[in-house]
């Protein structure tokens, strides 16, 4: 088997070559999340990788500039460990370099700024961390909390390092009774953070225990537009935005704050839409 699935990967890494350096999240505690429920967390050793890399190799080809370093927090391995991962990579993909993985606050609270700077010399580029909400009542909700002071300090290392940090906030996560407070206090924990990419993914609850919940159930499509117009609204740091993925009713992107006009013009118009329908 080439891989173990099910496997996942931003958007942004569609043209990547997925590699498979740990299986499952590291967490996965969080309540909104299946993704990884269904395996169950391990680094893969250094024999492991050795063959994945081959079965890539022979399936692929040797030509892949770009390169998803797989499961859900590949930073959770130890830095050392991570590096010699990477330079496997490179010598069976010679033309490997750019790497991307996701991380969270949890793993990379583990990473000196001194080790991001490594994994950015061995070709680290991006990382992809879920910030979910600033409000911490919201996180506690869900089952990831940290406070927000620790999550903006340990996310500025990753920007001082100089690696891409793309972060996502997820709509419809603190429900209908905290929606307003939940998009306000993610826009400010982006605004101390200043990530190059914020995203925005909307609440999916199929399969998750939330699903049981009114809050949440209750939490329509013209709740979905007004919290992604709060939090827009909100935004006064320079960061490229994104709401494109699968799960988001309407595609929006741009640069914030520039583009906010032309992006709530865009929301306001899918809401008189849904005031229609």
């Amino acid at each position: 088997m080439l891989y173990s699935e099910p496997l996942f990967r931003p958007p942004a890494e569609a043209h990547s070559l997925i590699v498979q350096v740990t299986e499952g999240c590291a967490y996965n505690r969080c309540l909104f999340c299946p993704m990884y429920k269904g395996k169950e967390f391990r680094v893969h050793s250094p024999a492991e990788i050795a063959a994945h890399l081959r079965d890539l190799g022979s399936v692929y080809g040797p030509d892949q500039p770009r390169v998803f370093l797989a499961d859900g927090d590949a930073l959770v391995m130890e830095t050392d460990a991570l590096l010699a991962a990477m330079a496997k990579v490179r010598s069976a993909f010679p033309t490997a370099r750019r790497f991307a993985a996701y991380g969270s606050v949890f793993s990379l609270a583990a990473k000196s700024v001194e080790d991001l700077l490594r994994l950015k010399a061995a070709g680290l580029r991006t990382v992809y961390l879920g910030l979910e909400s600033g409000d911490e009542e919201t996180l506690r909700r869900v089952g990831k909390y940290m406070e927000a002071p620790r999550m903006v300090e340990i996310c500025r290392r990753v920007v001082a390092a100089g690696l891409n940090l793309s972060v996502m906030v997820v709509i419809g996560l603190g429900g209908r009774s905290r929606s307003r407070i939940h998009a306000e206090a993610s826009a400010r924990l982006v605004n101390e953070i200043g990530p190059s990419h914020t995203s925005l993914l909307n609440l999916l609850l199929a399969h998750t225990p939330l699903a049981a919940e009114p809050d949440y159930r209750d939490f329509g499509l013209g709740d979905y537009f007004s919290e992604t117009a709060a939090f827009v609204a909100a935004i006064e740091c320079r960061t490229i935005f994104r709401a494109n993925h699968a799960s988001n009713p309407v595609a929006l992107e741009g640069v914030l704050p520039r583009d906010r006009g032309r992006i709530l013009a865009q929301i306001q118009a899918a809401l008189a839409r849904c005031a229609g329908a």
